[in-house]
């Protein structure tokens, strides 16, 4: 293989891998994960055993710690982390920068692109199906041929939405909780969070959802009616005021004391 395409700095190593054996003239992930006795699943999810990385290396001069670095490994399989076998992405990121999937938008309770206020799309606009990653890098919609790099995403415009996803976003960047913004939060840690977030869910089950007077949480349960990505902006938000407000009582309480 001769050509090898830079790897973006917030590129995903399947993007990587996928835009490298194209460039190729290679058409099927499916084939490679056998040679390296991987899963198709896991690959997809930017998850790649040792064998896959040194043989990524070997073909490209790129070291085995910098693949490893623009994969989900240090994640393990943690559950609610990583958005499992389809792809989100921002379409105005996408047309500025060119087709490549960025790490962060695998994570499940990201949302959100901070730097254009849009909504991740978890679907083609044309069509409504799912998109797999082997398709986005193609950037064509096998369903419906449309092109998802022509798409636009809505804005978003609310500050707690926002807010929550500077902290999200943080917290999964360093992996642990570290600025002031949320006190009671503070040196948790991104495994934790999850739990956290997943055990809040349990207990606010079927109320109305504080972010969102139209939608009722419902965490556990996938309904076509809104988008994945729309419904992780609405409970995490959810769970951001919650420990908002918490917070603010907190102080209080020590404030009278």
């Amino acid at each position: 293989m001769n050509i090898v395409p830079d790897i973006e700095k917030d590129e995903s190593l399947i993007s990587f891998v996928l835009r490298f054996i194209y460039a190729n003239g290679y058409t099927n992930i499916r084939g490679f994960a056998k040679d390296w006795d991987a899963s198709v699943s896991d690959i997809r999810n930017n998850i790649f055993n040792r064998k896959a990385l040194g043989v990524v290396s070997a073909w490209t001069g790129i070291p085995v710690s910098t693949l490893e670095s623009h994969s989900h490994n240090k994640w393990g399989k943690a559950p609610k982390l990583i958005n499992r076998n389809s792809v989100k992405y921002c379409p105005s990121c996408v047309k500025e920068r060119g087709v490549y999937h960025q790490s962060m938008w695998n994570i499940e309770p990201v949302s959100i692109c901070l730097e254009h206020n849009e909504l991740l799309l978890d679907y083609c606009v044309r069509c409504k199906e799912k998109i797999s990653m082997d398709h986005f890098i193609i950037d064509v919609c096998p369903h419906c041929e449309g092109v998802f790099s022509y798409a636009e995403g809505p804005v978003i415009s609310d500050p707690l939405s926002l807010q929550a996803q500077v902290w999200i976003q943080s917290l999964v960047r360093s992996g642990i909780a570290e600025s002031d913004q949320l006190p009671i939060l503070k040196g948790i840690r991104v495994k934790g969070y999850l739990m956290l977030a997943n055990r809040l869910s349990h207990l606010l089950q079927g109320n109305q959802s504080v972010a969102n007077n139209s939608y009722v949480l419902n965490a556990f349960k996938n309904t076509k009616s809104i988008a994945l990505t729309m419904k992780a902006r609405i409970i995490f938000t959810q769970m951001y005021i919650i420990c908002c407000l918490i917070s603010l009582l907190t102080s209080k309480i020590q404030w009278d004391a």
